[in-house]
């Protein structure tokens, strides 16, 4: 495998990690973002199903924008809003905010899901495809295992 296709698994990795992050704290954040946004438990389930629901219905969606977009731009531009989405919800936006961040979150992960594999399926020659997803994976559990250690360190050290 050439570097670039191991550059590109690295890159793809890194932003899988990243988009879901805030998904994969909602266990360790729970009482934070409870009070925080001055959530009760419906509210805060309501939050996590719209986050599901559109991401659900991007994954239909995603084969009609591979095809009319480029799988670049379509990264980038979940990448982008998945920055964006963080810092407006550092605002403590009302409910209604949050409900559309978690929303906006939902559809860009679920269209950069089935992008990214297509991009890991043109990056690498066919007899190394199952080694490129192999490592991919590898490195989604890595870097997601340092974003919850990362989460549980601040959690330990804010007290």
């Amino acid at each position: 495998m050439n570097r670039n296709a191991v550059r590109m698994i690295l890159l793809i990795s890194a932003i899988y990690s990243t988009a879901y992050a805030l998904t994969l704290a909602k266990g360790i954040f729970y009482d934070e973002m409870m009070f925080g946004f001055q959530l009760n438990n419906l509210r805060f389930g309501q939050l996590f199903s719209a986050l599901g629901i559109c991401s659900m219905l991007a994954y239909l969606c995603a084969a009609w924008f591979s095809t009319r977009f480029s799988s670049r731009a379509i990264t980038l531009t979940a990448l982008l809003v998945n920055a964006a989405i963080p810092a407006v919800l550092s605002l403590f936006p009302p409910y209604p905010v949050l409900l559309l961040c978690f929303a906006a979150m939902g559809f860009t992960n679920g269209i950069f899901y089935p992008t990214s594999v297509s991009i890991l399926r043109t990056s690498v020659p066919l007899h190394q495809q199952g080694h490129a997803f192999g490592l991919n994976y590898i490195f989604i559990s890595v870097t997601g295992t340092g974003i919850t250690l990362l989460c549980y360190a601040a959690l330990l050290f804010a007290d």
